[in-house]
């Protein structure tokens, strides 16, 4: 049984149904986190990305998508870890594109991928290759789908 206080186990929650297809439930478990800990970063950026990227229209709305990743910029700071601040980032450049602000999008997300490329992370180079695809879908004015 879900421990109805446990923001972690929410937040992992949703990316499992993100990862699945399963938009709804995974809205619906940000949503839980975030009412659980407004001040924790993740959800608003991971809510961001999923509002933004969707590939189910419905499920898109840039508008919300601006609310969430706007929370979230508020709360960081440049002590987070490496990989809030390059998510965050990469999230942010996909509401700009979604928003149809291609020139904020192409700049946020070429700064997403320098501090990725900064990171000391292992995996990093597949992630690497998969923010450089973005930046060619916006550098022609295409909205990213996940």
């Amino acid at each position: 049984e879900l421990d109805p206080a446990n923001k972690w186990a929410y937040i992992n929650l949703g990316y499992c149904y993100q990862q699945i297809g399963d938009y709804e439930n995974a809205i619906e478990d940000y949503k839980k986190t975030i009412e659980l800990d407004p001040a924790y970063i993740p959800p608003l950026s991971n809510m961001a990305w999923l509002l933004a990227t969707c590939p189910i229209k419905e499920y898109r709305n840039g508008k919300k998508a601006q609310e969430y990743i706007r929370r979230a910029t508020e709360l960081i700071t440049a002590e987070e870890p490496y990989q809030m601040l390059y998510d965050m980032y990469n999230s942010m450049a996909a509401v700009y594109a979604e928003t149809g602000k291609f020139v904020e999008a192409i700049a946020t997300q070429k700064k997403a991928i320098e501090l990725l490329d900064e990171a000391e992370d292992r995996k990093k180079q597949d992630e690497l290759n998969e923010y450089k695809d973005r930046l060619t879908f916006y550098q022609v004015h295409k909205p990213w789908r996940c």
